[in-house]
């Protein structure tokens, strides 16, 4: 009992002084892949922001209009305006994760989520899924479960309410954010027992929310836009983007899911997305036990299931089935440190063990985002290029820039 106890202590020391540092250092480095989208025009990984409404009202240009404004006020390139979006609302997640970590009683349980290749390196192993409009609701979430551990339950719920209103403005930035409110909810359902007081509360304030889907949704479905307004714009603002998520708000969803079928036709999908939701699985069985806590709130419950049975339509129009599931799993590391009470834990493994386990699982595989064969790392695909790619990137950009 005592030599578990003591193993138990050096590791959560271990990892307690590596943590800060693998946080700084992936933040770093999802810094410089979010310039070498700046730099290339990205398509997506840009585009997908500066989607706004100066074709009409569209689909994802909420936000897109915002950078616009900022553009014509800041004199700074949309392309700026968006980067610094972009690392704003990953260091919330990055840094709101981070304290939540540090919350825990033990994170030895937590390790493999930690150093996997998914929760804050998914856009380091994928630089063409990462930097999406998820990590806007990322932040949220983690903001929301780190202040709902706070003493001041009050000050708590006048923030929760205060996001509900929020949120209709992410679902008229991106309306896959409306699968992903039901994760919010659990947040409150986790904390107070749902009255038909609070429960009309509650409906009151989600009636936003559900308007702009609705919305969205009408429009998606009688699309006829001109995209070449947009694209005018940003050429008017220096900023010019090619095709990429501006040019599909043009596809309807019969075109989105002939595109899924030849994918999923072409490239094993079910295969690979199978493995890629077992092994991302996998990381959870030692907080299994605080998700099963969560669980037992049959309301809880309830709001999950919502979420996950609702992202079956977007598996159906949508080809970036990775980042659906990536979406997912962080949602459920974030809900899982709702829950601050210690786990019990039973040596299995001594640390040159768990070491090795730690690397193989950060290193071997990765969650690809969309329409490859690709899940396990290889030479074209390893680890080490992936975190290096920017950094590299951006070198060689300067280099060329300045000799030319």
């Amino acid at each position: 009992m005592l030599q578990n106890k003591l193993f138990h202590e050096q590791t959560e020391n271990i990892i307690k002084t590596i943590l800060p540092f693998f946080i700084i250092f992936s933040f770093i480095t999802t810094i410089a892949g979010s310039w070498v989208g700046y730099l290339v025009h990205h398509p997506f990984n840009m585009g997908d922001w500066l989607i706004n409404y100066n074709a009409g009202f569209v689909r994802r240009g909420f936000l897109g209009s915002v950078i616009i404004y900022l553009s014509y006020l800041n004199h700074l390139n949309p392309g700026i305006n968006t980067f610094i979006l972009q690392i704003i609302f990953y260091g919330i997640f990055f840094w709101y994760s981070y304290k939540l970590l540090k919350l825990q009683p033990s994170i030895l349980p937590y390790i493999l989520l930690i150093f996997s290749p998914y929760i804050f390196t998914f856009q380091i192993n994928d630089i063409g899924g990462g930097f999406r409009k998820e990590i806007i609701y990322f932040a949220l979430l983690s903001f929301l479960v780190f202040k709902s551990l706070s003493k001041d339950q009050e000050k708590f719920k006048a923030l929760f309410y205060s996001a509900l209103l929020i949120y209709p403005f992410i679902i008229l930035t991106h309306e896959i954010m409306a699968v992903f409110l039901p994760y919010i909810l659990v947040i409150f359902t986790q904390k107070y027992k749902l009255t038909k007081t609070i429960f009309l509360k509650l409906i009151l304030f989600l009636s936003p929310s559900i308007l702009a889907f609705i919305v969205i949704i009408f429009n998606y479905f009688h699309n006829n836009i001109d995209t070449n307004a947009i694209f005018v714009e940003l050429i008017n603002l220096k900023y010019p983007i090619e095709k990429g998520a501006i040019y599909w708000l043009q596809t309807n969803s019969s075109f989105n899911l002939n595109f899924v079928l030849e994918n999923i036709h072409s490239k094993t999908y079910y295969l690979i997305y199978s493995f890629s939701l077992i092994l991302g699985v996998i990381a959870f069985i030692p907080i299994s036990k605080k998700l099963y806590d969560i669980i037992e709130n049959k309301i809880s419950l309830t709001l999950i299931l919502i979420s996950i049975l609702g992202s079956i339509p977007l598996f159906i129009i949508a080809a970036d089935w990775g980042r659906f599931i990536y979406i997912h799993l962080v949602s459920w590391f974030l809900l899982s440190m709702l829950n601050t009470q210690n786990i019990s834990y039973k040596k299995l493994f001594d640390n040159l063990s768990i070491s090795t386990l730690v690397i193989l699982y950060f290193s071997l595989w990765h969650i690809p985002h969309c329409c490859t064969t690709n899940l396990f790392i290889n030479e074209n695909n390893n680890v080490i290029r992936n975190w290096l790619l920017p950094y590299m990137f951006i070198s060689k950009y300067y280099s060329s820039y300045h000799s030319n």
